[in-house]
């Protein structure tokens, strides 16, 4: 079993990843944490993106929200064939940039529905499998936050791949982290990650 993070915020040094280095761990949840009495210093993440890559990106990005959608609809062979038709973008938008903050986190996150897609039959039994997908995902997740520790989607990304690892304490600290954050950067809400911590507070009771 993997030891989880009884309090996650008070005592960072307890919580540990599966498959990440308990040092690169604390760094990371030190960044998060410390993120907002710097905030003005650390400032954001510079990028210039041409159109194409701005077009990949919302290629990928409504792709993706399509189809979790269909997931939540329970809707699998039709959530599988857009997941598929993904793939060849994502393959060739990591390929050409590799270091694009944005791209990195939607790998993360494709790689993640690649998984739930895979397994979902046995995610809904609370049956979630090990698999090499969801290790890929929580380290596109990490590599992230390593760019930039007050991404709202990166933190919630990884807050999902830890929720289906049930390691509730850790995923509740970066699901909380991620509302936080974007209420930091303007959202009046983020409901992806407020459903997210409902469903860790529903395992939590059950």
């Amino acid at each position: 079993m993997t030891r989880r993070c009884r309090n996650a915020f008070a005592r960072p040094s307890r919580c540990r990843l599966p498959r990440l280095s308990a040092t690169a761990l604390e760094k990371l949840v030190r960044a998060v944490r410390d993120a907002p009495a710097s905030r003005n210093a650390l400032g954001p993440p510079m990028r210039s993106a041409s159109r194409e890559l701005k077009d990949a990106i919302a290629t990928l990005s409504q792709g993706q929200t399509l189809m979790t959608g269909q997931l939540g609809l329970r809707k699998l062979e039709k959530a599988a064939q857009i997941q598929s038709l993904l793939d060849a973008t994502m393959t060739r938008a990591a390929a050409i940039w590799p270091l694009d903050p944005m791209i990195v986190n939607l790998d993360g996150y494709h790689l993640k529905n690649a998984y739930m897609v895979k397994h979902w039959d046995a995610i809904q039994a609370g049956r979630a499998p090990s698999d090499e997908l969801l290790q890929r995902a929580e380290r596109r997740l990490f590599e992230t936050l390593s760019i930039d520790p007050t991404d709202p989607s990166g933190l919630n990304g990884l807050g999902s791949v830890l929720i289906l690892e049930r390691e509730l304490d850790a995923a509740k600290f970066f699901v909380t982290a991620a509302i936080a954050a974007a209420k930091t950067k303007g959202m009046a809400s983020y409901p992806a990650a407020q459903q997210a911590l409902k469903l860790i507070e529903y395992y939590e009771a059950h």
